[in-house]
């Protein structure tokens, strides 16, 4: 068996813990998640780049120029749960987990705590 290593990332303590009861309540752990990221990612640049396109919501086309990009409205939003599906599906993930995750999933709440993750990200907040 090979050695382990061992992964840590930092996030907010609110984001975590939301992961956290998220995971918790489909039965998955961190570790396991982990797992099947990294599972994703080291079958190659193929499947780093479906990975991104699944959590970034982006396709390999070519990006629209910043004027012809739609506008973040509520009904794309309102897709979440949708898109979360689709993802979970093109990840290979079980449509047990997914019904678990989506079943218990504030979708207003990831929303919220993901335009705080950015705003972060740009100094903002």
């Amino acid at each position: 068996m090979d050695a382990t290593a061992q992964l840590n990332a930092r996030m907010s303590q609110g984001l975590k813990s939301s992961g956290d009861q998220v995971l918790a309540e489909a039965g998955i752990s961190q570790t396991k998640l982990v797992r099947l990221v990294w599972q994703k990612v080291a079958s190659g640049s193929e499947g780093l780049h479906q990975l991104l396109e699944v959590l970034q919501g982006t396709t390999r086309t070519q990006e629209p120029a910043q004027s012809e990009k739609p506008a973040h409205t509520e009904p794309n939003v309102a897709r979440g749960e949708q898109l979360f599906a689709e993802g979970m599906a093109k990840l290979g993930l079980s449509q047990e987990t997914t019904a678990l995750v989506s079943a218990n999933t504030d979708w207003k709440d990831l929303r919220e705590d993901a335009i705080a993750d950015r705003l972060e990200e740009r100094g903002i907040l």
